[in-house]
């Protein structure tokens, strides 16, 4: 396994990413219904904003069936695991569902918590506030067919600081051994190919952390997956201007023909996102 940077090893750690001696299936392999990512557009927002959320689902034996979409702000402590939040559940600020995805207007929540306060709550919207921004966290639970699966997004909500807003980083396409990958490509089975996912570099912004006098340009970290095949790394990640090589990967296909799913999801560690899917046909 190739070495990453921090901000991909931390990112893999937190999803409990399986170490290379695992006897456990790589999570980049998708086999069943899982939700692969949560996008917010914009990714953070204004007191005054509103927030369009959507999903990445994928269901590869689910040959097309519908799926339904449930949405919420959770009203949990922060302090709580993801996989321990039951959002959307009874605590939560259910979202008015637009299609599979779900519309967050900040001015609306911001009256419900103030005619409904959780317990615990404070206003941290107040002029006093010493706060930059909040995390909202907003969760998903999508299903059909009694298969369920659960994901949570954080939203950045801005509240002192005028400084821009972030923006999702934008993906522009896959490349396969250097060359654009946009119809199905036929790859022969057993063979290994380099893939690289690329960013649109207006996308990666300049931005200063809290406490920090210098601007920095975005790391986006590329999160893999497939319906079949091997990575080399279920993780790479493009830093600086790229030329370290480390946003590139290796995919190893399929020792039998068939068609495989591959998703890439990019993050930007600021809750920027964007994924894009494409199709291989593995031959023999």
């Amino acid at each position: 396994m190739r070495r990453l940077g921090a901000a991909a090893l931390c990112l893999c750690a937190a999803a409990l990413a399986a170490g290379c001696d695992s006897p456990f299936p790589p999570g980049s392999l998708v086999e069943r219904l899982r939700a692969l990512g949560v996008r917010a557009e914009p990714p953070e927002a204004g007191l005054d904003g509103a927030v369009q959320l959507s999903a990445l689902i994928a269901d590869p034996q689910g040959a097309g069936r519908p799926l339904s979409f449930e949405w919420a702000v959770c009203l949990s402590a922060l302090s709580y695991q993801a996989a321990d939040i039951d959002c959307p559940g009874p605590e939560g600020y259910a979202l008015p569902a637009d299609g599979e995805g779900a519309r967050l207007s900040v001015p609306d929540l911001l009256a419900y918590l103030s005619a409904h306060p959780p317990e615990g709550f404070e206003d941290w919207t107040g002029a006093g506030t010493s706060l930059e921004y909040f995390p909202l966290l907003v969760g998903l639970r999508a299903g059909a067919g009694g298969e369920v699966v659960r994901a949570i997004k954080r939203v950045r909500l801005r509240l002192a600081t005028e400084a821009p807003l972030n923006t999702n980083p934008r993906l522009v396409g896959l490349w396969l051994n250097e060359a654009e990958l946009t119809a199905p490509a036929r790859v022969a089975a057993g063979a290994k190919v380099v893939l690289q996912a690329r960013v649109d570099p207006l996308s990666r912004e300049q931005y200063r952390r809290q406490g920090e006098s210098e601007e920095r340009v975005e790391d986006v970290v590329f999160a893999w997956f497939a319906t079949g095949g091997e990575f080399e790394d279920d993780y790479t990640v493009l830093s600086g201007d790229g030329a370290n090589g480390l946003d590139r990967n290796r995919w190893t296909a399929p020792d039998g023909p068939g068609e495989v799913r591959l998703w890439v999801v990019a993050r930007d560690g600021r809750f920027g996102e964007d994924w894009l899917e494409r199709t291989i046909e593995v031959g023999p």
